[in-house]
């Protein structure tokens, strides 16, 4: 979309804003929460107690509450209620919110980049390298990383490797999603919304309060439709549609003074089939050459079967903590089953010729158990045990003709089956860790931690051609052992302004690919990354600033591959890569009742140091798909999904007006563009994401009405891009949306 709509954007962002400042020093003391960092967190206690209000952000990214200034990382802080202002409705979303992030999707699969740092393998038991938790509980599922952002307290977004407290799948970095914790004091709150160019419907509601002195319990459920916003020309039906509906319970428990305990069970459903609403692009898809086809042209149209993505997830969570004083015991148990079904139309046309169905499923239960000086001590640290145990499977079934089903049973479909698939693995995983914090001086600081991890994975494939009626088998196994480490020294000029310098490692999981046959064994991926930074904080104003360089190694990189004569979609491990960034982020009150938050991230080098052994898919002819595996030695080009530069910047403000208070908001997001494939092939051009509400609060602050423009311009880009013999393929994110939304707040 390019730079105009960033000026045109921020231009009408301002003059929004401007009509409040003749207010703004009335708001002295009660400015506004920042829009993204700059926020007070209402309970961010690594245990759940009662609420800090000193101003200042806190956050637990080292499993212990701090103030963000404080902690030598690379993080960024977004409170719940401000990211649902600025247009952020999932975790997906983050993106537009914090500089550096891109979240794609391989089919149903989300794969976060953080840096340049991302996955592309979506078999089963392929798990992110930017791992995501919810209430500290980690999500082994890359196909249920996307998360309704609407009872969420918090997001921190860690930047790098974060090997030694979170272990595994961390060599990009963390996305750790809080939920809003049960109070004892009665509160309720309620919203609805409508986006009229979709007919987007999203109902919500949050419950909290007492249930005795010692029990307090919370609910929360919501639910999001639309009509869908990609028409088929086949069908003649909307598609890109969705109808969700989530359901969290919790219950936190005071045993005893001492003993606190918080259990969570979720429950979410629905269909979402975005993702499978597949446009033709660049001209090179199979037919699309025919003059007697009607073929889509645009990002709003499609041809083939209606697309369909039924999902189910159920979890159940104890976080658990027990205060001695000097140390604090905290126990973690979860455990977490999802599926989903998705069926699409593999050829990309009205011609009735390929067709695939997909079930992939997930089980998966953890155990964490840490200990933690309390305190202020010269000497203070953590130290722990984690275990994990993973069933993932994956079907896959492809059909020659068209593809019916009944989409409420999900039965098998009729027609010829062409290929029939089915792959498990069990991933078992037992790490201990610790890391120690010492205080050489009241200035200088010195960390180090240590993470031992061994993990076990046991693969199951059965490759079932029904057609030729054959059938073959594979039964293996493997064992990966990994050490990671992180050293920081930090030294602090006062209680607000430090620097620090920084050495992390962090390793990915090895993998069996199994998308097709035969399969292949791939090494971990590991990474050590260098970090200076510095962090201050005026008044009520946060600043950062850090410098990065990343050694990448092994990397898990999945191409497609032609083994017999045969195209199949294969894992490999690349030699190595480098990046080097810079981060910048500022957030705060800049005037009473205007904050701000500003975000730059900058990757001038992430590019494959040696890769020698790449696969690309090359088009054999415009029109006619059939694209060509191609050998190609990758080394010197750009990394995939690593933009040279992302930005974003956005307000909040507030002004006393007509007896109640005018709320304006408004983010701009802008990424520079990257590359699906490996030797800079198939680019995504820039774009700019813009998104503004303007709404009026009752002054008893029980009644909020607002209207709300997200992708104000229409801005389209990629979330999943498709190479195949078919040819090239793309489903866009969502459209321009404009809506009212009505909330409710009784306390």
């Amino acid at each position: 979309m390019g730079h105009k709509p960033i000026v045109i954007a921020t231009a009408c962002i301002g003059i929004s804003l401007c009509g409040t400042s003749p207010a703004w020093a009335q708001e002295a003391a009660t400015a506004e929460p920042a829009a993204q960092a700059g926020t007070r967190v209402a309970d961010a206690t690594a245990n759940d107690r009662a609420p800090i209000d000193t101003g200042d952000i806190i956050v637990t990214a080292q499993r212990r509450s701090e103030r963000l200034v404080d902690v030598p990382i690379s993080i960024a802080a977004i409170d719940g209620a401000q990211s649902r202002n600025l247009g952020a409705e999932s975790s997906r979303d983050i993106s537009q919110l914090v500089p550096g992030v891109v979240i794609p999707s391989q089919g149903v699969a989300v794969q976060p980049a953080i840096r340049g740092i991302t996955s592309q393998g979506s078999s089963a038991g392929d798990e992110p390298n930017v791992a995501t938790y919810i209430d500290d509980f980690y999500l082994a599922s890359a196909y249920e990383s996307t998360i309704d952002l609407a009872d969420v307290e918090r997001i921190e977004v860690l930047k790098g490797p974060q090997g030694t407290l979170f272990g595994r799948n961390a060599t990009g970095g963390a996305i750790k999603i809080i939920t809003r914790t049960p109070q004892f004091t009665p509160e309720a709150n309620f919203t609805a919304s409508y986006g009229f160019d979709f007919k987007e419907i999203k109902l919500g509601g949050f419950v909290t309060g007492p249930v005795s002195d010692s029990i307090a319990a919370s609910l929360a459920v919501n639910h999001s439709s639309n009509e869908g916003y990609v028409y088929n020309l086949q069908s003649r039906h909307n598609v890109a549609s969705r109808d969700t509906v989530s359901v969290r319970g919790r219950l936190l428990i005071d045993i005893t003074p001492r003993l606190r305990t918080i259990i969570t069970g979720n429950f979410a459903k629905g269909n979402d089939n975005a993702v499978f609403a597949l446009v033709p692009i660049d001209g090179n898809n199979t037919n699309y050459a025919n003059p007697t086809l009607v073929k889509p042209n645009n990002p709003k149209e499609m041809a083939g079967v209606d697309p369909v993505l039924f999902f189910h997830v159920y979890g159940a969570q104890a976080n658990t903590t027990l205060d001695l004083d000097a140390i604090e015991i905290r126990s973690i148990t979860g455990y977490r089953d999802s599926n989903a079904k998705d069926a699409f139309d593999t050829d990309r046309t009205i011609l009735k010729n390929t067709s695939s169905f997909s079930n992939i499923s997930t089980e998966q239960f953890s155990q964490e158990l840490t200990a933690s000086t309390t305190g202020d001590g010269v000497v203070s640290g953590t130290a722990g045990v984690y275990y994990s145990d993973t069933d993932a499977t994956y079907i896959s079934t492809g059909f020659n003709g068209d593809l019916r089903f009944d989409p409420g049973s999900m039965s098998m479909p009729v027609g010829t089956i062409r290929t029939s698939l089915y792959s498990n693995v069990v991933t078992t995983s037992l790490a201990g860790f610790g890391e120690v914090t010492f205080k050489v001086t009241d200035a200088l600081k010195l960390v180090g931690g240590l993470r031992y991890t061994s993990e076990k994975k046991v693969f199951n494939l059965r490759d079932i051609v029904r057609a030729a009626g054959l059938r073959q088998i594979v039964d293996e196994g493997k064992r990966w052992n990994s050490l990671t480490y992180r050293a920081i020294a930090q030294y602090q000029f006062n209680p607000d302004f430090n620097i620090y310098a920084s050495v992390n490692t962090g390793f990915k999981s090895g993998v069996f690919a199994s998308l097709t046959f035969p399969t292949n064994v791939v090494d971990p991926e590991k990474i050590t990354a260098y970090e200076i930074g510095t962090k201050a904080k005026l008044g009520s104003f946060n600043l950062s600033a850090a410098a990065f360089y990343y050694d990448y190694r092994d990397i898990q990189v999945q191409a497609s591959d032609l083994v017999n004569g045969v195209k199949i979609i294969a894992n490999f491990n690349a030699a190595k890569a480098n990046v080097k960034g810079l981060d910048f982020s500022a957030s705060g009150p800049i005037l009473p009742g205007l904050n701000i938050n500003l975000g730059v991230g900058w990757l001038p080098t992430a590019k494959y140091t040696s890769f020698p052994g790449s696969q690309v898919s090359i088009p054999l002819a415009s029109g006619f798909g059939n694209l060509v595996v191609s050998p190609y030695d990758s080394s010197g080009s750009r990394m995939i999904r690593a933009p040279r530069l992302t930005a974003n910047f956005g307000a909040t403000a507030k002004h006393d007006f007509a007896g109640g208070t005018l709320l304006a908001s408004g983010n701009v997001a802008y990424n520079s563009g990257y590359y699906f494939q490996p030797a800079n092939l198939g680019f995504q051009k820039s774009y700019t994401i813009v998104n503004a509400s303007l709404g009026w609060r009752t002054a008893d602050e029980v009644l909020t009405a607002s209207v709300f423009a997200e992708n104000m311009f229409d801005a389209r880009y990629a979330v999943y891009r498709a190479f195949g013999t078919i040819g090239t393929s793309q489903a866009y994110n969502r459209p321009r949306l404009i809506g009212i939304r009505l909330q409710t707040a009784f306390k």
